[in-house]
């Protein structure tokens, strides 16, 4: 999936425990100090223990000065559009433009029932949905009264506004085809959680948002990605582990599948977690995700004049199908098949500060080596083709300058175990 070039930002989303009030007021005004960009709060109105979303996210509002508030996400059935409407655009006036709406369609059918909400049928809950993105934006339009006909929503005349003083953006929490597809049609950001929509789920739902944003006449970038994570700086496997993993893995979710959020999870006592994530893993997914969009950027600029390919069409076509394997880069992947076919062996092209770009080869080589179960040993055809990207005068960094084809190649090789 491409990386629809959004700016990154980074949040948390608080507890909203009545009981746990002065911590969570606590982490959102050290959210703001440390330069986080968002705060929001889940909402469910019909659990006893928790505070109301909307005078929480008022208080918290109140106390910080830079980040914007959500809802994460507001809960529809209990939750009436054109009320959420006034509600949105009243305090982002009164905060200057610092709140955001995540929307959803409402969880927990039993729950919302006993609070007096409809119950609704997932097919429903996906219409009310939509109306009540109609409903809200509609309110937030100058004009006359609003007349609006839905099946679970209508206005009958009912004026505009106020109006938010920035444009107020709609993110859906969703997950099943359905869900995407409005996303797709109607959001402007998706908001998805990483438990229920973990990294490797991410691509064939971004897909269904593309689709459906295209068949709407929108571009799939028109649709801003978020995602809640939750993790660990000790242990294994997705967050988890010191900073440096965690800015390699959102860095990379970044590039490849257009994640331009990352809301933190943050549970009681959670304030070291929120800093390390502020000061360590935030400036560093950034940093990265800089340095591979302008390494990207220079690969597409125009060549002076036309070349042929160094390395035929089907060897290309091999590179991205070897890449696809270990679910390789988009990016990274696109780089390297640019440079194939730009690249003669007279011509110098500099790969920048991305070594990562002149050994994605190699590490999908070495992925499928164990496939085939060769070990670590390189397939011929994929070891000539490597050979073909270093070998014509392309450098892993500007230090590498006068580095022998053979030792670049060896030192990859001998990286590979590694990646």
């Amino acid at each position: 999936m491409p990386d629809y070039g959004h700016e990154l930002e980074f949040g948390v989303f608080l507890p909203p425990a009545a009981e746990q009030f002065g911590e969570t007021l606590q982490l959102a005004q050290a959210a703001d100090v440390l330069g986080l960009e968002l705060v929001s709060v889940q909402d469910h109105p019909y659990q006893s223990a928790f505070l109301d979303t909307w005078t929480l996210l008022t208080v918290l509002a109140a106390a910080t000065s830079q980040v914007r508030v959500f809802p994460n996400v507001a809960n529809l059935p209990l939750r009436p559009p054109a009320v959420l409407a006034r509600s949105v655009a009243g305090l982002d006036i009164i905060t200057g433009g610092r709140v955001e709406l995540g929307l959803g369609a409402g969880g927990f059918a039993d729950a919302i029932a006993a609070m007096g909400g409809p119950r609704r049928t997932p097919a429903e809950s996906v219409e009310a949905l939509g109306e009540a993105v109609e409903v809200i934006r509609a309110l937030w339009t100058p004009g006359r009264g609003v007349k609006f006909a839905g099946k679970h929503y209508s206005l009958n005349g009912a004026r505009p506004g106020p109006f938010p003083v920035h444009p107020v953006g709609i993110w859906l929490g969703a997950y099943k085809r359905r869900m995407l597809q409005l996303t797709g049609r109607a959001a402007d950001g998706w908001l998805p959680s990483s438990p229920y929509a973990p990294p490797e789920e991410l691509a064939a739902m971004n897909q269904i948002i593309d689709d459906a944003a295209e068949e709407a006449g929108r571009s799939p970038a028109d649709v801003r990605r978020l995602y809640n994570i939750g993790g660990s700086f000790t242990g294994n496997g997705f967050l988890r582990g010191p900073a440096k993993v965690w800015v390699e893995q959102l860095a990379e979710l970044a590039l490849t599948e257009g994640i331009s959020g990352f809301v933190l999870m943050v549970d009681s006592g959670g304030e070291d977690n929120l800093r390390r994530f502020a000061e360590e893993v935030a400036p560093g997914v950034r940093e990265l995700v800089d340095q591979e969009r302008t390494t990207l950027s220079r690969a597409e600029e125009p060549s002076v004049r036309p070349v042929e390919p160094v390395v035929d069409r089907q060897e290309v076509l091999e590179a991205q199908d070897t890449a696809r394997r270990v679910h390789a880069s988009k990016a990274l992947r696109d780089y390297i098949v640019a440079l194939l076919r730009r690249t003669r062996a007279d011509d110098r092209v500099e790969l920048g500060a991305s070594p990562r770009a002149g050994l994605m080869l190699l590490r999908a080589a070495k992925a499928r080596a164990l496939v085939h179960g060769r070990d670590h040993a390189l397939p011929d055809d994929v070891q000539s083709l490597a050979e073909a990207v270093l070998a014509h005068r392309l450098m892993l960094a500007p230090e590498a300058a006068g580095v022998q084809r053979r030792e670049i190649i060896a030192d990859a090789i001998t990286a590979v175990p590694a990646l």
